[in-house]
């Protein structure tokens, strides 16, 4: 089970709640389809798909395997098009969100930002 950093984000909700979240970085996909990428944040509140990520924003590893579509499938849902992960990662049997999990697990350098793995089979 691959250890991956967990970053501390912003996401604004709209011109009055602005939520701050744990994610790995995978996850942020994953908001970036349902908030937009101009409302994803990081620490800096800077949009992470301009300005990216740095280990400045990690806040911890955790272990995320097998289950974690699932996991994204449950806490995320779907919509008319069908579930949220497939939209951003593809189908389950694709590997798609393992292929991102194995993109954003290296460890960031302080001060070197990493733009977040947004591969999106279909766009919102």
């Amino acid at each position: 089970m691959p250890k991956l950093s967990i970053f501390s984000v912003v996401v604004r909700r709209d011109a009055s709640t602005s939520t701050p979240v744990e994610v790995p970085e995978h996850e942020i996909a994953m908001l970036q389809t349902i908030f937009g990428e101009e409302h994803v944040h990081n620490t800096r509140h800077q949009s992470i798909a301009d300005a990216g990520l740095t280990d400045d924003d990690a806040v911890g590893e955790g272990e995320f395997g097998e289950g974690e579509f699932d996991r994204l499938a449950a806490k995320y849902g779907g919509n008319d098009e069908g579930l949220l992960v497939e939209q951003v990662f593809g189908k389950k049997a694709t590997k798609g969100l393992e292929a991102a999990m194995a993109a954003t697990g290296k460890p960031k350098k302080k001060g070197s930002a990493s733009k977040a793995s947004q591969s999106t089979e279909t766009e919102q």
